[in-house]
């Protein structure tokens, strides 16, 4: 969501609160977290224990490999 229509969101969600009584579902903060972009690195921990991460697509692989061999032997 895009900070135009967030910043409208809350401000929708105020109105609605102060109209119902009721706490809003989105506040400025929470539009404001929704909207903000995190980045993380896991090089410190690589080169800590010196140990190398499996593609996302290989865990996915192996996962459904043993739900499938999961379902079949139970």
């Amino acid at each position: 969501m895009n900070t135009f229509l967030s910043g409208l969101v809350w401000r929708f969600e105020k109105l609605r609160s102060l109209i119902n009584g009721s706490d809003p579902l989105i506040t400025k903060e929470t539009a404001r977290t929704a909207t903000q972009e995190y980045n993380y690195s896991n090089e410190k921990i690589k080169k800590a224990l010196n140990f190398e991460f499996r593609k996302i697509e290989q865990s996915i692989k192996d996962t459904c490999r043993f739900f499938l061999w999961d379902k079949k032997s139970g």
